[in-house]
């Protein structure tokens, strides 16, 4: 499990890049990516300690939205549109997952080697694969979304958006929880929509 979390961002990544029209960030978009995800990991591993829980429930799904689900990707993309406002690098929305794939890798690569707080379990599979499907299926709508000139929709699109973050939660919870049926029902839908995009990205680039 610690070498799938150590390696599976960076082998996505490769696999992401095989597709010409994800090509678009240049050298120092990807250090500026790679640096962002190293300091993102080790502030959310170091030094800030995750809740220890002993129930279910409410409690338990926040701690996997805010400490577990959001931090790579929310944080991410807030670092992410800052360089952009500043200047620093370009920050086309075609770019957007990208650079957030990209800094996945370290930010991996870190959740893999800093052992878990005491009384507290990490997913080592689950959490690698629902920060990369929730980037490729918000990508999915995203595109959607910037693309369609119907206001209706693009608000339907924005809002399929905000949630993929949500299903992670629920995920995370369910494999905590070891409700099986509900896991598979918050995967599913993730792996369903990431499959479609990378299916029709092929087709548009063949």
């Amino acid at each position: 499990m610690g070498l799938f979390s150590l390696l599976f961002a960076a082998v996505f990544v490769v696999f992401w890049v095989s597709f010409p029209q994800n090509r678009r960030l240049s050298l120092f978009q990807a250090a500026t990516a790679c640096l962002a995800g190293a300091v993102l990991a080790l502030i959310r591993y170091v030094v800030i300690a995750e809740p220890r829980l002993r129930d279910y429930g409410r409690p338990l799904f926040a701690v996997a939205l805010l400490f577990h689900v959001l931090p790579p990707v929310a944080l991410s993309s807030a670092v992410f549109c800052l360089l952009g406002r500043l200047g620093v690098i370009s920050a086309e929305h075609d770019g957007w997952a990208s650079w957030l794939l990209l800094a996945l890798v370290p930010y991996g690569l870190i959740f893999a080697l800093v052992p878990p707080e005491p009384g507290t379990v990490k997913a080592l599979v689950l959490l690698p694969f629902l920060w990369i499907t929730m980037i490729v299926v918000m990508r999915f709508f995203h595109i959607r979304a910037v693309r369609t000139r119907h206001i209706a929709v693009r608000i339907l699109f924005a809002v399929c958006m905000l949630i993929p973050p949500f299903l992670g939660a629920a995920a995370y919870y369910a494999w905590f929880a070891k409700e099986t049926v509900l896991l598979i029902c918050c995967v599913l839908p993730l792996a369903a929509f990431a499959v479609v995009h990378f299916l029709l990205d092929y087709r548009a680039g063949r």
